[in-house]
């Protein structure tokens, strides 16, 4: 029996009224979902354009020697992918249906926005507090889900996508990473600390501590630099480290250890550490040590410069024919006082134990520099027969100063042949002997005892370089 005309006018206008019903509240799912959360979507590039990746994340240190590093919003997208976290995050989230997203954290609470294809097709705007912890990775647990600001959905009605926590793993970027948090406005990822992940020993940079115990120089901790010292040659290993930092995990204690190591023996320690511990804690510590190796350098280079002027001014008088050699020492021909080296630094020498010495090589050695030295017999002395029998006239004779460093070791300073400025070590006995002696002291350098190591340095201008001369290998006394 066919149907009625009304009938089926009836009908078509239900389905009307269903389709309509159907495409209104899309709309007003899209208009509500999306109602002041578009502008919450992230704009990695953007981000990432204007970030300082110069910066390092603000980090603490905590009692128990952990470390707490705090990354904002910025700093998560810069990390997330340089670790080449933010391409896999972006396409795994792509995988679940959410075609946009970006996060909040305020007041200490997690808040991710989402563009997420519902029922395959409609793309709905979605707000979820979100839960945050760590377990291998950093878990976020969705706690509540809206449309908007305030279309709550109950939690039977959640899409697949957010009933799940969804997991960015951390092994990858660092195994040393042990929780993590909101704080305010930034995620405090704790970090186990340095000392804690050490791996290896260090070396004491025996050449730096003897140089600085020569000048006088201390270090900003002597707590760690008696530590170091007390090591001589032999390395620490990482427990020994550990246990001299447990008390007090300060950065700047451990950042003077290593200031006070041999360079090798530091990059090994943190030779393969992980990408985030080399980001943000091997790599700040490390600028922390070069500056502390170039502050002291430059006060080193600076106590240094004091003995070089020293030997210059009195070598320089001598060639120019500004001193004269009396029976006793040297005299200004000037002013006709006798010559204090003393004067001519700011060295605490004092002219009681600075002395001017002649210098020669009976065998040839050629340690010192004697070529722009004139032969004796041009040089002014107050009497023809001042050091007479002594010195030759036809030979050129360098200068060196005998002195006390500024603590109080015995040194000998000469200019070598190859224009080096040496900082020689003499025992006691052979510096006392020189400034007692009653003519001007004449020395054999080539007689001297041979040190026991040599310290290279950098030199002012003037000279090739520069080198500290230990003092000779004391033996053993015999036995009784």
């Amino acid at each position: 029996m066919p149907h009625s005309p009304s009938k089926g006018k009836k009908w078509i206008i239900a389905v009307l009224i269903v389709v309509c019903a159907i495409v209104l509240a899309g709309a007003a799912l899209l208009i509500l979902g999306g109602r002041g959360l578009s502008a919450r979507y992230d704009d990695a590039a953007a981000l990432l354009s204007e970030y300082d990746g110069s910066q390092t994340p603000a980090r603490s240190v905590r009692d128990d020697g952990s470390v707490a590093l705090r990354l904002t919003r910025e700093d998560l997208y810069w990390y997330a992918r340089r670790y080449g976290l933010l391409d896999d995050i972006r396409a795994d989230l792509s995988r679940l249906g959410i075609d946009s997203a970006g996060f909040r954290l305020s007041d200490g609470k997690l808040t991710v926005y989402a563009l997420y294809k519902t029922w395959g097709f409609l793309p709905l705007s979605y707000r979820a507090s979100v839960a945050l912890s760590w377990d291998n990775g950093l878990v976020l647990q969705t706690e509540k889900l809206s449309f908007g600001n305030h279309l709550t959905i109950p939690r039977s009605r959640w899409p697949e996508v957010f009933s799940h926590p969804y997991v960015i793993p951390g092994l990858s970027v660092s195994p040393r990473v042990k929780d993590a948090y909101p704080e305010g406005d930034a995620l405090i990822l704790v970090h186990e600390g340095l000392a804690s992940s050490l791996e290896g020993s260090l070396r004491p940079d025996a050449g730096l501590l003897h140089t600085m115990a020569l000048y006088g120089v201390g270090s900003g901790d002597e707590l760690v630099e008696s530590f170091v010292r007390s090591r001589g040659d032999v390395e620490i290993p990482d427990w020994e480290i550990r246990a001299l930092l447990s008390a007090d995990e300060r950065e700047n204690a451990f950042a003077e250890l290593l200031s006070l190591c041999d360079r090798d023996s530091v990059r090994r320690l943190y030779e393969d550490t992980d990408p985030l511990t080399a980001d943000m804690l091997r790599d700040p510590l490390l600028r922390e040590v070069e500056s502390l190796v170039l502050e002291r350098e430059a006060v080193l280079t600076a106590e240094q410069s004091k003995y070089e002027k020293l030997l210059s001014a009195v070598r320089e008088s001598y060639k120019s024919g500004g001193l004269s050699v009396s029976e006793t020492g040297f005299v200004s021909v000037s002013t006709g006082q006798p010559l204090d080296p003393a004067s001519l630094t700011q060295l605490s020498a004092t002219a009681t134990d600075c002395r001017v010495v002649f210098l020669y090589g009976s065998l040839g050695g050629g340690e010192f520099c004697s070529r722009d030295m004139p032969f004796f017999s041009a040089v002014p002395r107050t009497g023809k027969k001042v050091m007479e029998g002594l010195l030759s006239p036809d030979t050129a004779y360098d200068l060196g100063v005998a002195l006390p460093s500024e603590s109080g070791v015995p040194l000998l300073l000469y200019r070598r042949a190859d224009d080096t400025f040496v900082l020689r070590e003499i025992g006691e006995e052979r510096f006392v002997s020189l400034l007692v002696e009653r003519e001007t002291p004449v020395l054999d350098t080539d007689l001297l005892a041979p040190p026991s190591g040599t310290i290279e340095r950098n030199a002012g201008e003037g000279w090739s370089g520069a080198v500290i001369l230990t003092a000779p290998e004391v033996p053993p006394a015999p036995a009784s």
